[in-house]
């Protein structure tokens, strides 16, 4: 299956594709392991929506992880949200509705305090790119985080999603493009 970002899937630069200008989505997630791919697979369906001109200005990017070559599209935005994955204690999140899961929700993100900023390696954070983002260009953008919570058991290797985490994701496009509407 292709990834719509591109045709590659990768580290860094070789899974990004721009579109647009403005605002930024970016998904980050390894699309081999099962649901932790669901920020890479989030990128995808929003990207397919900007190519047939549903979404416009509207730039979507797909990483494996954070890495400090994000600052530049970071920098260059109005507004930014970014999508990952997150592993919960519910067994199967998103299968049952009985389960009263809450809705997916946008959280606000600020950069990371000085104190608090972890080097960019593997464990950079969302907070510390935009901390880095401000330390090199004086400013960062309005800045937003969407977790889909995930199950533990569902990131073995493979690309589909489970049930569960397929809900979340359709849940998840239509919060992001109610999103990019209004900061149109």
């Amino acid at each position: 299956m292709g990834t719509g970002l591109g045709g590659r899937r990768g580290n860094g630069a070789s899974g990004l594709r721009r579109h647009g200008a403005g605002r930024l989505v970016i998904g980050i997630g390894n699309s081999l392991r099962q649901d932790d791919g669901v920020g890479w697979r989030v990128a995808e369906v929003l990207a397919a929506r900007v190519e047939a001109g549903a979404l416009a200005q509207l730039e979507v990017l797909a990483v494996q992880q954070l890495t400090p070559e994000l600052v530049e599209p970071i920098a260059a935005a109005s507004a930014v949200v970014l999508v990952d994955a997150v592993i919960t204690a519910v067994p199967n999140p998103g299968a049952d509705a009985s389960l009263g899961l809450p809705p997916l929700h946008l959280d606000p993100l600020r950069p990371a305090s000085a104190s608090a900023r972890a080097p960019l390696t593997h464990h950079a954070t969302s907070a510390g790119l935009l901390s880095l983002t401000t330390a090199l260009h004086g400013t960062c953008p309005s800045a937003w985080q969407l977790l889909i919570p995930i199950a533990s058991a569902s990131t073995g290797f493979g690309e589909e999603l489970s049930p569960g985490t397929s809900a979340r994701l359709a849940e998840a496009v239509e919060l992001l493009t109610a999103w990019a509407h209004r900061h149109a």
